[in-house]
C-alpha cells in the first residue's frame, strides 16, 4: 500500500511539472506581448533567509487619481470613470448624489477585466508636473516633496481598462511602456460631496520570480538589523510578458561594485 501511495504521488509531481512547463512553453512562444525594464520603485524586494534558487519581487503601481497624502489638490484624472466602468458591466444607473447610492454602489461585487499600466510616460509626467505646480508655494513634509516622489514612487500608473486585452493593446500599442494585465476591479464612490463613481484595482498580478543566475545579486543585499532600516539599492530588472499575460525575468542590472 506504501509503494501504491508513494508512486501516485510521484505521478502527480510529474504530472504537474509537466502542466507547468506546457504552460510556461506556450506563454513564451511567439513575440511577447510586452518587453519592458523596470527598477526598485516598480519591483520591489524584501530580503529573506532563504535557500530557495527563486527570489520574488513584489510590483508596485500608483493610482494618481488618488493623489498624494495630505496634498488633495495633487489629485490626478480618473482613469476608471463612469462610461469605463459601465462598458466593464458594472451597473452605474443610480445616481451618486441620492442617499441610497453608497448602498447601491457598496452591494456590487468586482469584476475581471484587463487593465493598461504604462511606464513612466506621459501619463506619470503630466501627474508630476500639476503636483509640482499646485503645491508650489506650500509648505510640505517630506513625503510631498518632487524629487522624493519621483525617487521612490513607483512610475507605473493605470490608464485603462476593458475586457478585450486585444484591444487594450491596439489603444496603447507602446510594449516597451504599456503593460497589459488580468485584474480584479471594484466600484464605489469618492467625495468629498457631490460624489462620483469611480473604480478602482482590487487585485492584479503582482509577483515576479527571479530564478538562478539572477537571483544571486539580489541575495546580497542585506536585511535590516533589529530597529535598523531596509538597505535600499538601486537595480534594473528586464521582462517579457507572453500570450498568457505571464511575465519571466530576462536580465537584471545592479550598480557597478553592487
Amino acid at each position: 500500500m506504501k509503494r501504491l501511495q508513494l508512486g501516485a504521488a510521484a505521478a502527480i509531481i510529474v504530472f504537474a511539472n509537466a502542466a507547468a512547463w506546457v504552460h510556461g512553453s506556450r506563454n513564451r512562444a511567439g513575440q511577447p506581448q510586452a518587453e519592458i525594464v523596470l527598477t526598485e520603485r516598480e519591483l520591489f524586494y524584501e530580503p529573506v533567509d532563504s535557500d530557495d534558487s527563486i527570489v520574488t519581487l513584489r510590483l508596485r503601481w500608483n493610482d494618481l487619481s488618488l493623489g498624494v497624502p495630505g496634498v488633495p489638490e495633487a489629485r490626478g484624472a480618473e482613469w476608471l470613470d463612469r462610461s469605463k466602468l459601465q462598458s466593464i458591466g458594472f451597473d452605474c444607473s443610480v445616481d451618486p448624489r441620492v442617499a441610497a447610492a453608497g448602498l447601491f454602489y457598496g452591494r456590487q461585487r468586482s469584476r475581471t477585466a484587463f487593465v493598461a499600466l504604462e511606464y513612466d510616460g506621459p501619463a506619470w509626467k503630466a501627474w508630476i508636473e500639476a503636483h509640482q505646480a499646485s503645491v508650489l508655494n506650500r509648505r510640505l513634509s517630506a513625503w510631498g516633496k518632487r524629487e522624493v516622489l519621483e525617487e521612490n514612487w513607483s512610475h507605473l500608473v493605470p490608464i485603462d481598462a476593458g475586457l478585450d486585452a486585444g484591444a487594450l493593446r491596439t489603444r496603447h500599442p507602446d510594449r516597451h511602456r504599456v503593460l497589459i494585465l488580468p485584474a480584479v476591479l471594484a466600484i464605489g464612490l469618492r467625495g468629498p460631496k457631490p460624489e462620483t463613481i469611480v473604480g478602482h484595482i482590487v487585485d492584479l498580478p503582482h509577483t515576479i520570480e527571479v530564478p538562478l543566475p539572477y537571483s544571486d545579486e539580489f541575495r546580497r543585499i542585506r536585511r535590516p538589523g533589529a530597529g535598523g532600516a531596509q538597505q535600499t539599492v538601486p537595480y534594473r530588472v528586464h521582462l517579457s510578458y507572453g500570450a498568457s499575460l505571464e511575465a519571466w525575468v530576462t536580465g537584471v542590472e545592479f550598480p557597478s561594485g553592487q
